[in-house]
């Protein structure tokens, strides 16, 4: 009779990667971000909804810049994560585009290399933290001690 081996170690199912790799993706994506929300908001935005001046969207077009940016830096980090073969890639960026919602009316008040010190800090940070959580091997487990630190950390950056 022919025996059948299984291989539970393998690295092209499992995939190795640093936390480094993800905590350096997460730095990057920070900065993309910032240099998305301003391209937008200066090339997009800003000239749709404040040719008169007068519309009340128009104080609030950083922060819609912003989101939109978070957005797109998302979509790019799902590719990027689902390249290093990171567990639950997308639940990732996800919980991190929940945490960091709207953080542009926090750091609108600094100079841009602090910004994107904060922006680099804070992302590296929240993706080395919801990668290491959504590894547990219950998704039901991992995903509420997910949901339990976004609204911890919104609750923290926004008091």
């Amino acid at each position: 009779m022919a025996k059948v081996v299984i291989e539970t170690n393998n690295p092209q199912v499992y995939g190795k990667y640093s936390w480094w790799q993800v905590g350096l993706v997460g730095a990057a994506l920070g900065v993309v971000t910032l240099a998305l929300s301003w391209i937008i908001s200066v090339f997009i935005v800003d000239p749709l909804l404040c040719r008169t001046g007068t519309l009340a969207a128009c104080g609030q077009s950083e922060v819609l810049a912003g989101n939109i940016g978070a957005v797109v830096s998302a979509i790019i980090g799902v590719g990027i994560l689902i390249r290093l073969r990171v567990r639950r890639s997308l639940w990732v960026v996800i919980a991190v585009l929940a945490t960091f919602w709207g953080i542009t009316t926090l750091i609108a008040d600094l100079r841009w290399a602090e910004m994107a010190a904060w922006m680099a800090g804070l992302y590296a940070v929240g993706y080395l933290l919801f990668a290491n959580i959504l590894r547990i091997r219950s998704a039901f487990v991992a995903a509420i001690i997910a949901i339990i630190a976004v609204l911890v950390l919104r609750w923290v950056a926004f008091l």
